[in-house]
């Protein structure tokens, strides 16, 4: 059970919400992505790798090193504090380079969302609050699957559910690790899932 555990906490590991995020977006019916080109899609898909994953993952990895966190968990909500920052500079970056090659208006919306979600992380992190960073990222795809289906009359229903049984079972299995309580868990759904409302105003 706990290996199941653990291997469903790296395969969907918070540090991929973005990435997913905008696979789904670039595959679901929307008529913003009929005028983007494949080599769009793959350099889109390029930079959120290198800003958002890889990036991310060396700089874990050098705290690590340098003994300022324990483990790349980072099971103190205190050990989270600097990680959130320097991701939350890259996301900025990251904006900044989608800005520049138009991404549209509305998927930029939801990128922005996924900010204020990262940035009321660390601000929690430093109140010494452990939320859950996955629940987060899964909340935020389960809100954008929402407001894409009210933005755009389209059924996401099947994608929805699926994204629901996908949070309920990382939540089991990160209340299973010990590695958050209840609480922290529907928090953090709850923090990703409403954010991505920012995007409709």
């Amino acid at each position: 059970m706990r290996l199941i555990a653990q291997f469903l906490s790296y395969l969907l590991h918070p540090i991929f919400s973005s990435l997913m995020s905008v696979v789904l977006l670039f595959h679901l019916p929307i008529y913003l992505n009929y005028r983007l080109t494949e080599e769009y899609f793959n350099y889109t898909y390029l930079v959120l790798i290198v800003n958002l994953v890889v990036a991310p993952l060396l700089i874990s990895s050098f705290l690590k090193r340098k003994g300022w966190i324990k483990s790349l968990e980072m099971p103190v909500a205190k050990e989270r504090i600097v990680p959130y920052f320097t991701t939350s500079l890259f996301y900025f970056f990251t904006y900044y380079l989608l800005h520049q090659i138009n991404f549209p208006d509305f998927y930029l919306a939801i990128f922005r969302a996924a900010i204020i979600t990262l940035l009321l992380l660390f601000i929690l992190a430093t109140l010494n609050q452990k939320i859950s960073a996955h629940l987060s990222g899964l909340g935020g795809i389960c809100g954008m699957l929402v407001i894409v289906a009210i933005q755009f009359n389209i059924d996401t229903t099947p994608l929805l559910i699926y994204g629901l049984v996908v949070s309920g079972a990382v939540a089991t299995a990160r209340y299973a690790l010990n590695a958050h309580n209840f609480s922290q868990l529907l928090i953090g759904f709850l923090i990703g899932f409403f954010c991505q409302f920012s995007s409709l105003l």
